[in-house]
């Protein structure tokens, strides 16, 4: 799973996110491109899964916050505040302390009020294919969010990870997630 990603999706979502108008994801690119990183490939997950949220919304709405149910970032190190999202959480998220993707000191996955994993390290690739499968141990259905977005999030990364588990399916995807991959299939 992981391979598929770096070798295959990873070069044409980077590409995608250069090539972006929407506004999130330009305010995250100069933090990838100027910053000097101790791990700069970790980085540049971090921000594809950062922006994949705004990446796959349809349409916004002032309410909306996409991807809190995907990764909520809590924007200080108060573990009052970290295990208050801890508590409010149902379905499966990744939950981290620090402002930003560029900012994450800790990194737990968290269901039903309670941690389920504490990643130790900080390897958000890892982290997400473990989400992805949480859903799968608990049996649970991918939440669906304002307007079905947080679900774009899931059926995209499913799509991206886990291609065998899609092949022969005859459910369509939603056609946020549909653009997307067509775009990223048409790239070079």
């Amino acid at each position: 799973m992981k391979y598929a990603f770096l070798d295959t999706w990873k070069p044409k979502l980077l590409m995608l996110l250069k090539n972006s108008s929407i506004r999130e994801v330009k305010t995250m690119l100069p933090t990838l491109e100027d910053g000097e990183f101790a791990d700069a490939k970790e980085m540049e997950n971090r921000c594809i899964m950062a922006a994949l949220p705004h990446i796959l919304v349809q349409k916004k709405s002032p309410k909306q916050q996409p991807g809190v149910h995907f990764w909520k970032f809590v924007p200080n190190d108060s573990e009052e505040d970290s295990e208050k999202e801890v508590e409010a959480t149902t379905a499966p998220r990744l939950i981290s302390t620090g402002a930003t993707f560029d900012d994450v000191q800790s990194l737990v996955l968290a269901a039903e009020g309670m941690v389920v994993c504490h990643f130790k390290q900080l390897n958000i690739l890892t982290a997400v294919i473990t989400l992805i499968a949480s859903y799968y141990v608990f049996n649970a259905d991918y939440p669906k969010g304002l307007g079905g977005h947080s679900k774009n999030i899931y059926l995209f990364l499913e799509h991206m990870l886990l291609p065998k588990l899609r092949h022969g399916s005859t459910a369509q995807l939603p056609i946020s997630v549909e653009t997307v991959i067509g775009k990223l299939n048409g790239m070079a």
